[in-house]
């Protein structure tokens, strides 16, 4: 029997209890940043909303997944635009993150997504002068060079090719990222199963079918470049799916619009009158 007089004070408990939620709150924002963390902003209120930065955050581990063997390409797409946008001032508050480079980790068939090709980031608004490009052998030269490239304050992000990735590599990343304040993105094939994982955020990309806008679609010409995005892991935020496209007058991403039935072309029948 526990000795009269010696049990906790419910005031005296409280305190460690709102510690211990505080602790937790900020684990769910991806490691122990602070509520403050910077974010490059989407520029899409519906996908903002969903992220607890307000955006993709800074200074932490987010892994993009290709939805199937084939969106290889697609997914590949995906990250060199959200490369464009963390390489580029994000706001007016942050002046000192315009003109970084960031670092490519590229690993011969690990997605399959092919070389990097200048012109295609340009589209993007990637410029290629901006981006260091190293290739290694193995998964674990890849995660070395990531861990060695987020510890240089001089970049603005790091992205990596990886086939696989276990906890422990993740949580490495992670820390070197919120110690740094470097992105990391982590490039993934294709899986059904995804490793347990560390990162901030976790996306499958796919290439959807593009939706012509205008005289692209009275001439049944292609529309944008379009992804099927889904969110399916989001520390502090919540999940998601999107359709987005590319838009080359704005260079931006946006909400694709929605699929609408046109009338069909009317058929010549051969009658006169």
């Amino acid at each position: 029997m526990p000795a009269a007089g010696l049990s906790p004070s419910p005031h005296a408990v409280r305190p460690c209890i709102e510690t211990l939620r505080a602790y937790v709150r900020r684990t769910e924002r991806g490691g122990l940043a602070t509520e403050a963390t910077s974010a490059a902003p989407f520029g899409i209120a519906e996908i903002d909303a969903r992220l607890p930065a307000g955006g993709l955050a800074r200074g932490a581990l987010h892994e993009v997944y290709a939805r199937t063997p084939g969106d290889a390409g697609a997914a590949s797409a995906f990250c060199a635009a959200l490369l464009a946008r963390l390489v580029g001032p994000p706001d007016g508050n942050r002046p000192d993150r315009q003109d970084r480079t960031a670092l490519w980790c590229l690993q011969d068939r690990t997605t399959d997504a092919g070389e990097l090709y200048p012109p295609g980031l340009a589209r993007l608004r990637l410029d290629a002068s901006r981006l260091l490009a190293v290739r290694t052998r193995r998964d674990a030269d890849t995660l070395w060079a990531m861990e060695e490239g987020l510890r240089c304050s001089s970049l603005a992000a790091v992205v990596g090719e990886v086939k696989a990735g276990d906890l422990t590599a993740s949580r490495r990343l992670q820390l070197a990222a919120e110690a740094s304040g470097v992105t990391a993105l982590l490039l993934r094939p294709a899986s059904d199963a995804p490793d347990a994982s560390a990162a901030a955020t976790r996306w499958r990309i796919g290439a959807a079918p593009s939706r012509p806008r205008g005289w692209a679609a009275e001439l049944d010409e292609p529309g944008p470049e379009c992804w099927q995005a889904t969110l399916f892991r989001c520390r502090g935020g919540a999940p998601g799916n999107w359709t987005m496209e590319w838009r080359d007058e704005t260079g931006d991403l946006a909400l694709a619009a929605p699929v609408r039935d046109r009338p069909g072309k009317p058929r010549d029948t051969g009658l006169a009158g």
